[in-house]
């Protein structure tokens, strides 16, 4: 059964595609320019932080995000769209 399968149980199936999280160790580890670097990729330049994912998580766990299904979304401030 596929996420777009006729016999739907009400199971969703989709993909969460984070960015760089410039946060905490990972953040404090990486140099000053490699982070400049990657702020000015993204059209949201700022960094990004775990709530972000998270609340992308919580959304389509919810009953709102019933008929979303089979998607791929990205939470990168734009990074893959090109800035």
């Amino acid at each position: 059964m596929t996420s777009v399968s006729p016999d739907f149980l009400g199971v969703t199936v989709n993909t969460v595609l984070p960015g760089v999280v410039l946060y905490g160790l990972q953040s404090s580890r990486l140099p000053d320019a490699y982070k400049q670097m990657i702020l000015g990729m993204q059209c949201i330049a700022e960094p990004l932080g775990c709530d972000a994912i998270a609340n992308a998580v919580a959304f389509l766990c919810s009953e709102a995000a019933r008929f979303i299904t089979g998607q791929e979304l990205a939470i990168d401030g734009g990074l893959t769209h090109g800035g």
